[in-house]
């Protein structure tokens, strides 16, 4: 539900999931009751999959201390994972390069980006030349609009992907500034 409508529902009762989201999915054993694989359509908007096997004995041992000196796990990742950026901070990051290029609007999804300029007008139309012949063909303009073609299956794909065209254009505004000033 949450990579389709961007919502969750917990007893009956959806809410909206704030961009950009983390998912993490389990998949039990076969004959665990209740669950079920991943549809094939999704496994590709998964950045990793990762392995967990039974515990050693060694290993048992230590999760069971644990559990039994009631150690809050939560706390103790609080303490020890250092936190780089936020879900905000991150869409501020792309914002804040997309306003320095003068985009009005990026659109990702998984066959490319869409860009539209502010008044339709790009500060360095040179830059934008340039931008779009540094494409190999992957880039045109389509009713005022930069169209770049990509094969983005991944959700980190794309959000990678506007974020290198936001900072592309933005460095040519920068380089028009700098010849300008």
């Amino acid at each position: 539900e949450i990579m389709q409508e961007y919502s969750v529902t917990i007893d009956g009762t959806s809410h909206e999931v704030p961009r950009p989201f983390l998912v993490m999915a389990t998949q039990n054993p076969l004959e665990s009751e209740g669950t079920y694989n991943l549809p094939e359509a999704q496994l590709d908007r998964f950045m990793f999959l990762l392995k967990v096997e039974y515990p050693t004995a060694n290993e048992e041992i230590e999760i069971l201390k644990l559990h039994s000196q009631q150690v809050d796990l939560n706390q103790r990742l609080n303490e020890e994972v250092k936190t780089v950026t936020s879900p905000t901070e991150l869409l501020e990051m792309i914002k804040a390069m997309c306003k320095r290029a003068g985009i009005a609007k990026l659109d990702g999804g998984p066959k490319g980006a869409t860009i539209q300029f502010h008044n339709d007008k790009f500060a360095n139309p040179q830059g934008l030349v340039d931008f779009i012949k540094a494409q190999d063909g992957l880039a045109k303009v389509k009713d005022n609009k930069i169209v770049v073609r990509r094969d983005w299956n991944k959700e980190s794909d794309k959000i990678k992907g506007a974020f290198a065209i936001a900072r592309d254009l933005a460095e040519k505004v920068k380089a028009a500034q700098g010849r300008a000033g």
